[in-house]
């Protein structure tokens, strides 16, 4: 945008000239921000350069922007100085042919008023962007509706599984943002209120689809095996799923997967509408894990390769088998009965029986920041399955399952998540496995 370009000419003039002509505060504080932004494209060009991926400085820039600002109406203010002046001036020579056309900028406060005035009629008269699209609340059309019905999530109520939205469908190649975008921002918001995406999220509807920076490592690592494509790009913030696998979706609790997709393999359609050029069906998965996953057989792993392979095997069957990074002692029997009911908090509540040492598998990614506290029996928690958690019991158990971590309150233990992810090799798991490209490749996983 040339607008954009004139401002940031007109400010950096702005920042030079107080950088060598302005005097004590004002100099320093030039000479900082000029300072500031010579290190966000240095940092920025030698991220790109040396390690080869792209560190965009649009953040940094961001948290820069109202210094420039600051300068720009600086600028302003001198510009509109000096023509005061100006006017004053020449208002006051008899010796001018127009002087008293000139005269009549005095007083200049009437002549000032009515140019804003004459700026702001400008403005109204200007066509506005439409932004109905971004409308916020969302609107709950009745797939929505639906999804709430099968899904949402209420303090004491039971985890019943997730929504999944893979769009769009018709895709053999890999997909990008602008392409999912283009479906559920373009058609889906647009034409029924609601993108069933990030818009689920207000009704209470646990999504598998993630955006902006809470995606663990681990999390990453098992989404791009599973439900990526080879060659697709992706961002600190965002990666589409662009594909279905059946089993992996039931070991995660995807219990509804909204797509553009006439079926989903092992899905039962319950709903289906049109916005637009795109299909909008919502199928139901059936047998999925919302933590009654009771496996007895154990296969120990070290690197998220080795955890890959195992779970692609045509012999690993979620219920009855899991991964472990480490090994249990005793041998493992099915748990008959175990529900998981999540609360504030964030707190999932767990209540389960067993005929001896069981292990769940629970739908919800691991951490070393979970912390959990027992009512009943004496609970261990490791993680399974690269990404999920596994709670070990025996005989029987409730316990209260949180998440917390700060300064005051086990702060080390984000650092042993990083640890983990490094010790399990994933950038080389995702290499090998065609999810990470060389362009894509550097010593740590791109976050």
């Amino acid at each position: 945008d040339l607008r954009g370009l004139l401002v940031c000419g007109i400010t950096c003039a702005a920042l030079v000239l107080a950088a060598v002509k302005a005097d004590r505060v004002l100099r320093r504080i030039a000479i900082a921000v000029l300072v500031c932004e010579a290190g966000i494209i240095v940092v920025t060009t030698i991220n790109l350069w040396v390690w080869q991926v792209p560190l965009a400085g649009t953040y940094a820039e961001l948290g820069h922007a109202p210094m420039w600002a600051s300068f720009l109406v600086l600028a302003i203010m001198i510009l509109a100085l000096v023509v005061d002046k100006r006017l004053a001036t020449w208002g006051n020579i008899s010796k001018l042919r127009f002087v008293r056309v000139l005269r009549l900028t005095i007083p200049r406060r009437l002549t000032y008023l009515a140019l804003f005035i004459c700026l702001l009629a400008t403005e109204a008269m200007l066509p506005s962007a439409e932004f109905n699209h971004a409308d916020y609340p969302p609107k709950q059309p009745p797939s929505i509706m639906l999804l709430a019905k099968e899904l949402a999530l209420t303090p004491g109520s039971q985890f019943r599984g997730r929504l999944m939205t893979i769009v769009p469908s018709n895709l053999e190649g890999p997909s990008d943002l602008y392409r999912f975008l283009g479906v559920v921002e373009d058609q889906y918001r647009l034409l029924l209120g609601n993108d069933h995406f990030i818009d689920a999220l207000p009704f209470g509807i646990p999504t598998v689809n993630e955006y902006a920076y809470w995606t663990s490592p681990p999390t990453f690592a098992l989404y791009r095996e599973f439900f990526g494509k080879e060659g697709e790009d992706f961002g600190r913030a965002w990666f589409v799923l662009s594909r279905f696998d059946l089993r992996i979706a039931r070991l995660i609790g995807v219990r509804m997967v909204v797509t553009d997709a006439p079926n989903i393999p092992g899905g039962t359609l319950v709903y289906r509408t049109k916005a637009g050029n795109s299909d909008l069906g919502i199928f139901r998965l059936d047998g999925i894990n919302v933590g009654q996953y009771s496996p007895v057989h154990t296969q120990r792993i070290s690197t998220a390769a080795e955890a890959f392979s195992a779970l692609r095997s045509p012999d690993f069957d979620p219920e009855r088998n899991v991964i472990v990074e480490r090994d249990i002692e005793k041998n493992l029997q099915p748990a008959f009965s175990a529900t998981v009911t999540v609360d504030f908090g964030p707190t999932l509540i767990v209540r389960a029986m067993s005929p001896g040492h069981s292990l769940l598998v629970l739908p919800f990614e691991y951490s070393n920041c979970l912390h959990v506290t027992a009512k009943l029996g004496q609970p261990q928690l490791m993680p399974v399955n690269l990404q999920q958690t596994g709670l070990i019991f025996e005989n029987s158990v409730e316990a209260e399952i949180t998440y917390r971590f700060g300064l005051f309150n086990d702060s080390s233990c984000r650092g042993k998540d990083r640890k983990r992810a490094d010790d399990l090799r994933l950038t080389e798991a995702l290499v090998d496995g065609r999810r990470l490209t060389f362009y894509h490749k550097r010593p740590t996983l791109p976050w």
